[in-house]
């Protein structure tokens, strides 16, 4: 487990972890959910997988894995925020808190890993604004997948625990 903060924690998921979650989406996070296919996420596509807990209630979970195609050696990494209903609950906290959650994930990525990326959903318009304005990643692109658009962002680890 990782201290965040006095109420804050970061501890590796379990399934059970990632399935409530995603049977208490908030609205924005099951819309991107569904425009990449949905379904049920299982715990074993990600290489780690952490469950953000606040006031010992689950918030979400971050799931870390290398892009598609490419290995566990590659030095890219998927981070895929999902949140729940719970966040709204901590809204100022969540908030206040994501970018240390952010960096507490990469200290933990092996030390070759520098380049992470994120892929809200464009119409998810409060996710994108907090990759932006929050996590502090940048823009690298747009892209369409299954009729719906997305921007992409990215950080490296020097400008994250930088």
């Amino acid at each position: 487990m990782i201290e965040i903060d006095e109420f804050t924690t970061l501890e590796p998921s379990t399934q059970e972890d990632i399935d409530y979650v995603e049977t208490n989406f908030r609205e924005g996070d099951r819309l991107e959910h569904e425009s990449l296919d949905g379904g049920r996420t299982l715990i074993k596509i990600f290489e780690d997988c952490w469950t953000v807990r606040h006031k010992g209630e689950i918030i979400g979970y971050c799931g870390v894995m290398p892009p598609y195609g490419e290995t566990f050696y590659s030095n890219k990494r998927w981070l895929c925020y999902m949140s729940c209903e719970n966040a709204n609950k901590y809204k100022i906290s969540y908030v206040k808190l994501s970018r240390k959650v952010m960096k507490a994930i990469i200290a933990e990525t092996p030390e070759y890993v520098d380049i992470f990326m994120s892929l809200p959903n464009e119409d998810y318009v409060g996710s994108v604004l907090w990759h932006e304005r929050v996590l502090k990643m940048r823009r690298i692109d747009k892209v369409s997948f299954s009729n719906a658009n997305f921007v992409l962002f990215g950080i490296t680890r020097k400008e994250a625990l930088g």
